[in-house]
C-alpha cells in the first residue's frame, strides 16, 4: 500500500495529478487496498481521482478510457466489499466491447471478468458464465503467460459460477486449471487463491453428498 500511494503522490506532486496516466495510479492502488480487505479505504481514495480528459489519438482504444480505469477499479471494489449490484451499476459499458487493438482488448477482458462475478454473485449463473468464458478467451489474446495467477483466479471464479448452473464437469477442470497455477507460484496472495479454496470446498461438499 505504501508505494502505491507513493507513486501516485509523486504523480500528484509533480503537477501530474490530472495528467490521463496517473489514473492508473488511482486505479493500482485502490485495486491493491481492496485486495487487502481495505474497501472503504479504496472508495475514499476513489472519491479523490479527479475528472481525467478523453483519450486522442488514433491509437486510443476509447475516448473515456482513463476515466473508465478509476470507474473499474470502483467497480471492482465494490465487488470485492460484496455488493455486486452496486459494482454493476457503475462498470463502464465502454470497457465491454473489445476493439481491434490489444489495449481495448485487455480492458474487455478484465471488464466482462468483472461482470461475470458480479452476475454469478447476483444469482444469475448462466449469463455469469458466458462473460467469464468470454473473458478467459479474451484472456489468451492479452496474457502472456497462462499461469497468470489473476488468470488462475478467474478460473476457479468460472468454475464456482459453472458449479452453481450443476456444471461439475466445469467446476472440476477449472479448478485444476487454477491450483496448476498456484503450485507454480505458490506465492500468490490470499486474494487470489481464497476462490479456488472456495470452490474445492463446494467441490468436496457435493462429492460428499453424492457418495463419492
Amino acid at each position: 500500500d505504501r508505494y502505491y500511494r507513493m507513486a501516485l503522490q509523486a504523480r500528484i506532486d509533480g503537477g501530474y495529478a490530472t495528467h490521463p496516466l496517473t489514473a492508473f495510479q488511482y486505479m493500482s492502488a485502490a485495486l491493491n487496498l481492496s485486495a487487502g480487505g481495505r474497501s472503504a479505504e479504496a472508495l475514499a481514495l476513489l472519491d479523490q481521482a479527479p475528472a481525467f480528459a478523453a483519450a486522442r489519438g488514433e491509437g486510443a482504444a476509447h475516448s473515456s478510457r482513463y476515466a473508465d480505469l478509476v470507474a473499474y477499479a470502483r467497480a471492482r471494489t465494490l465487488l470485492d466489499a460484496g455488493r455486486p449490484g452496486e459494482a454493476l451499476a457503475v462498470l463502464p459499458a465502454a470497457m465491454l466491447a473489445p476493439g481491434e487493438d490489444r489495449v481495448s482488448r485487455y480492458d474487455a477482458q478484465v471488464a466482462l471478468a468483472l461482470r461475470g462475478e458480479a452476475r454469478c454473485a447476483l444469482k444469475q449463473p448462466r449469463e455469469g458464465l458466458a462473460d467469464l468464458r468470454q473473458s478467459l478467451a479474451l484472456a489468451t489474446q492479452t496474457r502472456d503467460d497462462p499461469l497468470d495467477t489473476d488468470l488462475a483466479r478467474l478460473h476457479a471464479v468460472t468454475g464456482s459460477c459453472a458449479l452453481a448452473l450443476g456444471d461439475a464437469a466445469t467446476a472440476r477442470a477449472e479448478a485444476e486449471r487454477a491450483r496448476r497455477a498456484f503450485q507454480a507460484l505458490p506465492g500468490a496472495s490470499d486474494y487470489r487463491q481464497a476462490p479456488l479454496r472456495r470452490l474445492d470446498a463446494a467441490l468436496s461438499i457435493q462429492a460428499a453428498r453424492m457418495g463419492r
